[in-house]
């Protein structure tokens, strides 16, 4: 099985080290779907909305737990609740969105890669290419990175601004939550289960056609563009928020300052990215829920909502006690 070490540096060449952070909170940052910090948007008719750490139970079944992560490798977030330990610790499968192992990261690396098929620049097209190129040179990237990427990887990257990125790895070096959550579990014995196949995993790309990556690579550009001092600063907010178990805050956020031009992609992406993902994703779990004891770790952003995870839940007689 491949190391962590070896696991993220290969998705550092051509800063795609942070793959599973750019996902969602990326889409908030790239076209300001992220509220200001001193307007928190509503979120009271948002099930769910509060918490990261839910028991759920079925009578006559043991308890397990879902937790909700963010996909960030920062000191605060891998200072994981007491409740989460011990979910983990007493627990006897664990399950993630994707198995972080060999095979994965090969998996996303042929997904993520033109592969000797047409470059980025013929995908494209120069002009785009050209401002594509230019946005990557304070990721580290040369033209000849660049070219071999697929445009919704393009998208990925954009997500978070170089400075955020680069901090993420230069400051401890340790896999995000969920890559750590993943060691952790293994070196206690526990197995682990991917509750998605690489190819479902990336299904929100992967399915929509040429013309809505070029939309989506647009949008990040423009993202690109803004006062990267007020990006920084959504960041952080955003942070504390899942911290404080703020998570229908951070839901509500995404519908709000959508660009018309790109509503009806990004609204498409949403329902791809969330809700299709759930619906999945909970029929993969209930094997290991059925069980017993079982630890879910997921995107926190996957857990609220009528078709969030727990609302997903109680639909299959599980009943939901937040812990955190």
């Amino acid at each position: 099985m491949m190391t962590q070490d070896r696991f993220h540096l290969t998705f550092r060449w051509g800063r795609l080290a942070d793959y599973l952070v750019a996902g969602l909170i990326g889409l908030a940052f790239i076209v300001g779907l992220a509220s200001d910090a001193g307007s928190v948007p509503r979120d009271e008719e948002i099930p769910f909305g509060e918490g990261v750490l839910w028991q759920v139970q079925r009578p006559g079944e043991e308890p397990s737990y879902v937790f909700g992560t963010i996909h960030m490798n920062r000191e605060d977030i891998l200072a994981v609740p007491e409740a989460v330990k011990s979910a983990l610790n007493d627990a006897r499968s664990a399950s993630f969105e994707i198995e972080f192992d060999e095979r994965t990261a090969e998996a996303i690396a042929r997904f993520t890669l033109t592969g000797g098929r047409k470059t980025l620049d013929a995908l494209l097209g120069p002009d785009l290419f050209a401002e594509v190129v230019e946005a990557a040179e304070p990721y580290g990237l040369s033209v000849h990175h660049v070219r071999h990427f697929k445009p919704w990887a393009v998208f990925m990257m954009f997500g978070k601004p170089p400075s955020i990125v680069e901090d993420e790895e230069e400051t401890n070096g340790k896999p995000i939550l969920d890559g750590w959550l993943y060691e952790q579990a293994e070196e206690r014995g526990i197995p682990t289960y991917g509750l998605e196949s690489v190819r479902q995993h990336l299904s929100p790309f992967l399915d929509i056609s040429l013309e809505d990556q070029r939309r989506l690579v647009q949008a990040a550009l423009m993202g690109l563009e803004g006062d990267q001092t007020e990006v920084e600063r959504r960041h952080t907010e955003l942070v504390r928020r899942y911290l404080d178990g703020e998570l229908g805050t951070i839901i509500a956020s995404f519908d709000e300052d959508i660009p018309a031009e790109y509503e009806d992609v990004i609204t498409d992406f949403n329902r791809r990215l969330l809700e299709d993902r759930n619906h999945l994703m909970v029929e993969r779990m209930l094997p290991q829920l059925k069980k017993g004891k079982a630890f879910v770790a997921v995107g926190a952003a996957h857990l609220p909502g009528n078709e969030g995870i727990i609302a997903l839940l109680g639909e299959h007689g599980y009943q939901a006690q937040r812990l955190h």
